[in-house]
């Protein structure tokens, strides 16, 4: 009689789905999700019933995949006192598990991981094999840091467009700050010049607009003409579609303008609506 397990999360291949990224980092996984594996079948009924003790033991376990599920099951609930243990595979040999601990840490929320998951940053990266795992650390830290460290992630400059993976780290993490209401003059000027640049990733211009268009608390008037030139060189609907909304909460003159114009020319009814 086969046993019947419970797959509460989805996630678990969303981490390894890759695209065709400049500066791509060299991996030597070795991960292997075989269901029929004893020790993945239980790592998954640890996880279904938030067996803590048994997850903590499949930390050390010799497969990367069983410490991956292990660790990715504390994603699912907000468990601030397994905090320290998490963090220890933050220096997994393996990038995924490395990944899984962050996205994890973050997931939390809680203010005691921004310490683990600063030192965990790879600063020095010349080789480019930690952008993945960096990228997760700037969008964990954008669901669980402090306004601090929103200021010093948003001075980075040194991203270039082929540092693609960073850039979009860079813009999930302080999208993520603003859906909890941490703003900064810095994370808007960052954001505003990741949308402007033609040469960076969709990804990171799509979370750009949207910050634009969705924080609170954000002054966006000395950027109405910014936000009108990039709405009419962007062929991208969703881009657009959050940009509408950004500029018209300018208020100011020149929206109000473009507002008038675009609502006699454009027959997107989203466009039309956030306008």
């Amino acid at each position: 009689m086969k046993k019947k397990f419970n797959f509460y999360w989805i996630g678990i291949t969303a981490l390894f789905i890759t695209s065709c990224i400049p500066n791509k980092p060299k991996s030597d996984l070795n991960f292997s999700l075989d269901l029929e594996n004893k020790d993945i079948q239980m790592a998954y009924e640890a996880g279904y019933k938030k067996s803590r003790d048994t997850l903590f033991k499949f930390f050390h376990h010799s497969d990367p995949t069983v410490r991956y599920i292990a660790v990715n099951a504390f994603s699912s609930w907000a468990d601030s006192s397994a905090i320290d243990s998490i963090a220890t595979l933050l220096k997994d040999e393996e990038e995924t598990v490395r990944k899984g601990a962050a996205y994890a840490l973050g997931q939390i929320r809680s203010i005691k991981a921004e310490s683990h998951l600063i030192a965990a940053f790879q600063k020095f990266d010349s080789l480019n094999n930690n952008q993945y795992f960096n990228a997760t650390i700037l969008e964990a830290l954008g669901k669980c840091g402090s306004v601090n460290t929103l200021k010093q992630i948003s001075s980075v400059k040194s991203y270039k467009s082929t540092d693609s993976i960073l850039v979009t780290g860079q813009a999930r993490s302080i999208y993520r700050f603003a859906m909890r209401e941490i703003v900064s003059n810095e994370g808007t000027k960052a954001i505003i010049n990741i949308v402007t640049n033609g040469a960076y990733p969709h990804e990171a211009r799509l979370y750009a607009a949207n910050y634009l268009s969705r924080s609170k608390g954000i002054d966006l008037r000395n950027y109405t003409d910014t936000l009108i030139q990039v709405f009419n060189s962007v062929a991208d609907h969703d881009i657009n579609l959050a940009l509408s909304a950004a500029i018209s909460k300018t208020k100011t003159p020149g929206a109000f303008a473009f507002v008038q114009t675009e609502l006699g020319r454009s027959t997107d009814q989203g466009i039309r609506y956030n306008l």
